[in-house]
């Protein structure tokens, strides 16, 4: 059985509710969870991270665990249990009932200013006649909800910007009634302490380039609260960037446990300036990169250049496919001197000719043909491409020569690991012709 477990907050009487199971362990928010993101629908990376930080800490608080583990269901069906506690009555009235075993001790989990007490003050539960909860609610309030009431957020409409252009800044806040806004930017006008009154302010960059900071303190009714942010300003532009997947990382294969891709960047220039320094997404520097992995999938890479004038570009650098030979290969086996019926093939699979020729009076060459992707098939034979059908309208694809098969009494391996790229398709058949 699941049950929604509701993080109480005083003040604004916002209840964030998320999903748990019977054991305690918790998942993530999802779409049916309408009342939290109506409520919060302005700042949802603010809510996300109250909702991790919340399930961390109840995560290392014992307390919080056996609370959650042994939780019982609660209803608050009107205003009337909100008004009676928030006059000061120790329990919520009738119309709401909790076990003590049901609340978080409140040496961990009470959130400061509540104006409701669930079961004798074991637990701090935000009441007023605009909280709800549906019957399947059990409180819980974690001890990392009370650091985070009140704490404002802030966003920029694009993590970049050029000189000479704009962002709007929005402020988000969590938990607490916003009063006031006081801006201050760095490296853009206006200046200091603009747009107060507005949750928003626009600013235009003519300041240095690089990263630059916009302070906004909020008046709430919490009291005062500071948030930071940051954000690129671009100035002179870095082009002639060109980054991609290094030749040698052709036909890559982690079937004897791991593989290297390396990507190379190079060209770039800063007009009027140098090229300072080149960051990878994986926290490496340098004009290349290189990542090991042990799994098959499609590996990319981007690469931040900046410049010692302060401008950065962030470059793609393209993707990289890796297979596992030993998950997808499959086998067609000669025996006599006829080729075999055709085999099915899995999207990325790799095919092994083996097997004995009889006739040694005859060494056929023979190539693969395989069913029709209607996207396109690419076929590759020790990881040069031999066949490939993309965009082009046949019922089929064929390979070029594989090589020769000669007469042999014992078997033996006569081609192997000719790999299969389907466009669309998760499988397809493919057989030996001449």
């Amino acid at each position: 059985m699941k049950k929604k477990l509701l993080l109480g907050f005083s003040v604004a009487v916002v209840g964030v509710a998320f999903w748990a199971c019977g054991t305690g362990s918790v998942e993530a928010l999802g779409d049916s969870d309408t009342n939290a993101q109506e409520l919060f629908g302005y700042d949802p990376d603010a809510l996300n991270t109250l909702v991790a930080a919340a399930k961390d800490s109840c995560a290392a608080d014992s307390a919080c665990v056996e609370a959650q583990q042994h939780a019982e269901l609660i209803e608050i069906e009107s205003s009337a249990a909100a008004d009676s506690a928030a006059a000061g009555d120790s329990t919520v009235a009738s119309s709401a009932s909790v076990p003590a075993s049901s609340a978080v001790a409140a040496s961990s989990g009470a959130v400061a200013g509540s104006s409701a007490a669930v079961a004798g003050s074991s637990a701090a539960v935000a009441g007023s006649s605009t909280s709800t909860a549906t019957s399947s609610a059990a409180i819980i309030v974690p001890t990392s909800s009370a650091a985070a009431l009140g704490q404002p957020t802030c966003k920029a409409s694009a993590s970049e910007v050029d000189k000479g252009k704009s962002l709007t800044w929005t402020v988000g806040l969590i938990g607490a009634t916003m009063t006031s806004w006081s801006w201050t930017f760095e490296g853009g006008g206006p200046s200091v302490e603009t747009a107060s009154g507005s949750k928003t302010a626009t600013v235009t960059y003519n300041g240095p380039s690089g990263a630059t900071k916009t302070t906004v303190v909020v008046g709430t009714s919490n009291g005062n609260k500071t948030a930071e942010c940051y954000a690129q300003v671009n100035g002179a532009p870095i082009t002639g960037c060109s980054c991609s997947v290094d030749a040698s990382s052709s036909d890559l294969d982690v079937a004897d446990g791991s593989a290297s891709i390396t990507w190379a960047v190079s060209g770039c220039a800063a007009s009027g300036s140098t090229i300072e320094s080149y960051t990878w997404d994986g926290g490496a520097t340098g004009t290349s990169y290189t990542k090991k992995v042990t799994e098959k999938g499609e590996y990319s890479a981007s690469v931040t250049v900046k410049s010692a004038e302060g401008s950065q570009k962030v470059v793609d650098c393209g993707s990289a496919k890796v297979k596992n030979s030993d998950d997808l290969q499959v086998t067609i086996e000669i025996s006599g001197s006829s080729y075999p019926s055709a085999i099915t093939v899995p999207n990325g699979g790799c095919i092994d000719v083996v097997g004995t020729w009889s006739n040694s009076g005859y060494s056929p060459t023979p190539h693969i043909q395989c069913e029709r992707d209607p996207s396109g098939i690419i076929i590759t034979y020790g990881g040069t491409e031999i066949g490939n059908s993309v965009g082009k309208n046949q019922g089929h694809c064929d390979s070029k020569s594989l090589g020769t098969i000669s007469y042999t009494e014992e078997s033996k391996t006569f081609f192997e690991n000719i790999c299969v790229e389907l466009m669309s398709a998760t499988s397809v058949n493919c057989k030996l012709v001449n």
